[in-house]
């Protein structure tokens, strides 16, 4: 299903897109989340879970948050991915956590950024995701 409120689109100048769009229009109010991270009602040494289930935990937990203001995954418009120490190693667990978090979550390719970085904030966390999506329709 998806939002009417976010309209997906690619420009065939552009090459073809795999697991996520080119850019995505969206109307009405924005919500934005702070940066997430793999997170459990269990405690859990980070450090014992790796990046890809770190990454589809990261994404699942930007879902969670964007319900706490009135979303839900079919109004994501866009991911930021963040991971310490990504390389051409480590970019397919990236993508591979994603799309088993969009599969999980019920979301299909939205436009996501993949960024690199010397650390986060969070010991031990390899990712963290930030997600802007748009309200359910009759939401905020």
């Amino acid at each position: 299903m998806q939002n009417e409120t976010v309209t997906y689109a690619d420009h065939p100048e552009l090459p073809p897109p795999q697991g996520y769009r080119h850019s995505a229009l969206s109307s009405g109010p924005l919500i934005h989340t702070a940066g997430q991270t793999w997170s459990s009602t269990e405690t859990e040494d980070l450090a014992n879970i790796g990046l890809r289930e770190q990454v589809r935990g990261a994404v699942r937990s930007s879902v969670t948050a964007l319900a706490g203001a009135g979303g839900s995954p079919d109004g994501i418009v866009s991911l930021d991915v963040f991971v310490v120490g990504l390389s051409q190693d480590t970019v397919d667990d990236v993508y591979r956590g994603i799309g088993r978090a969009a599969k999980e979550a019920g979301f299909g390719p939205v436009p996501i950024t993949v960024l690199g970085v010397a650390a986060l904030a969070v010991p031990g966390a390899l990712a963290e995701v930030r997600a802007i999506g748009v309200p359910m329709t009759g939401s905020a």
